[in-house]
């Protein structure tokens, strides 16, 4: 990949850290030179650090008068115009194929080519979600989607939303005539979706992502497929915070079979930024009022732990939420390894997922329940908190802890696999969603599938994070208009 015309950032594994280059990361992303002033500047050195002249969450810059002096003190312009922002695409190779984690320059637009059964004469219009958006175009028989375009809560990401939509049309003579959006009312793209007065279907989050993966591999329908759809955040059809979920699904709607059982969001967003409060929330959930001290959670003040307390037992802009990526916060913050706040997006998972490639190899695994009272089932992971804060009160280190965890979440995904495969027949698994950008969690699900005879698909030439959000959106969109 590093040599292909389309020159990617290949993130590879790190030898050694270097002081001040993602110290919270085992991998470091590496291209290779692609443009004549690359090659001009690798004349005289042999490594540049280099990274991208916007400001932090802004589209790149592609006009002289967007650069501000605060961007650096020398600046290199030319006088050909850019027609259109493109970031570099972002990928890692796990079990000998792609993992994008950002698709953009060198991969769009692509036309993807749509499986018989959903071919319509509509011309379709996805808008995809909140964060890492992009959007998706359906015309005579192919998909194109768009660049990554960032998160649309930036103002300036949302004028490059608008900008790339009306890029769309011109560019490929595209006249919509129906027009898909996530089913939270809130985001800017749903909200833009009602603003242009065509026919607006609303598609459940965590839905989307596992359709994305049946239109990349071309599976016509009727397909049904055990769907693993694991994120931070997607707007449930109960209205809570789903995230952890599992999906019979096929083109024409699904059933949701399984998730993460709930537990309390405590201050919602505020959650997301400071991972230690979805580790109290667990501890309160595992043991009650009296829950053992754990060493992580001394530097936060007695105060500020009693607050969220009281948010959680007074229910005060607390949703509840199956998130798996919260899953994943609560774990790390109990193990040390995440700040107070975090700097940048899945900080507490990313460190999770370097201390587990640190540790020593180990199979083992932590206790979980599969409640199957009644569907939905229910993943607790409470026995695993239980066992976490036993072994750090033993001095067990955050390396063996994390991987554990991993393996730990692994096989309650097969269990639940092969639970639906007993009850419905199912052998097809898409694993899907930001969380499964995590390598360690992909390759072991993905094993433990594969051994047990499961047919797993996962997005090879898409993200599985929001990126592919408007691809599934717009399958929902062809089914709709070819029944």
């Amino acid at each position: 990949w590093l040599t292909s015309s389309r020159r990617p950032i290949v993130l590879l594994r790190k030898k050694k850290d270097i002081p001040g280059l993602a110290p919270q990361a085992d991998t470091l992303g590496f291209m290779l030179p692609y443009t004549p002033l690359h090659h001009l500047l690798l004349q005289e050195l042999r490594v540049i650090v280099a990274t991208s002249s916007n400001r932090k969450d802004a589209p790149i810059i592609k006009d002289d008068s967007e650069i501000g002096p605060e961007l650096s003190d020398f600046i290199l312009t030319h006088n050909r115009e850019i027609a259109m922002r493109a970031d570099d695409s972002v990928l890692e190779v796990v079990r000998s194929k792609p993992l994008f984690s950002r698709r953009a320059r060198g991969f769009v637009p692509f036309p993807q080519k749509v499986p018989g059964g959903l071919q319509s004469k509509a011309r379709v219009l996805a808008v995809g979600g909140e964060l890492k958006n992009t959007v998706s175009i359906y015309k005579n028989g192919y998909v194109i989607t768009s660049q990554f375009l960032g998160d649309l809560d930036d103002y300036q990401n949302f004028g490059y939303f608008l900008e790339t939509i009306d890029h769309f049309k011109k560019l490929f003579g595209f006249k919509p005539d129906l027009v898909i959006s996530d089913l939270q009312p809130d985001f800017r793209s749903t909200s833009y979706a009602r603003s242009t007065g065509l026919p607006h279907f609303l598609l459940q989050h965590h839905f989307a992502h596992v359709l994305a993966p049946l239109l990349e591999h071309q599976l016509p329908p009727p397909v049904r497929v055990l769907g693993v759809s694991f994120d931070g955040y997607g707007y449930g059809d109960d209205g809570q915070a789903w995230g952890g979920e599992f999906l019979l699904a096929g083109y024409t709607g699904y059933k949701r079979y399984a998730h993460l059982d709930y537990v309390p969001l405590p201050g919602g967003d505020a959650a997301v930024r400071e991972p230690w409060r979805m580790a109290l929330s667990f501890l309160l959930k595992a043991g009650g009022p009296d829950y053992p001290p754990v060493k992580s959670l001394e530097p936060i003040s007695a105060r500020k732990k009693q607050a969220v307390r009281q948010l959680i037992e007074k229910r005060i802009n607390t949703p509840l939420t199956s998130s798996a990526g919260r899953l994943f916060d609560a774990v790390s913050c109990l193990a040390g390894l995440a700040p107070e706040k975090i700097e940048f997006e899945a900080q507490a998972p990313v460190s999770l997922e370097t201390a587990a490639s640190l540790a020593r190899p180990t199979s083992r695994a932590y206790p979980y329940l599969f409640l199957k009272d009644k569907l939905p089932y229910r993943l607790d992971f409470v026995p695993t908190i239980k066992e976490i804060i036993e072994e750090l009160i033993r001095g067990r280190g955050p390396g063996t802890i994390a991987l554990k965890f991993h393996n730990t979440l692994a096989r309650a995904i097969l269990e639940v696999c092969l639970q639906a495969r007993q009850e419905e027949g199912v052998d097809k698994i898409v694993l899907t969603g930001g969380v499964f950008l995590n390598r360690i969690l992909l390759g072991r699900t993905e094993q433990l599938l594969r051994k047990n005879r499961f047919e797993v698909l996962r997005p090879v030439y898409y993200s599985p994070g929001d990126e592919s959000l408007s691809l599934g959106q717009i399958a929902y969109g062809l089914n709709l208009t070819v029944r």
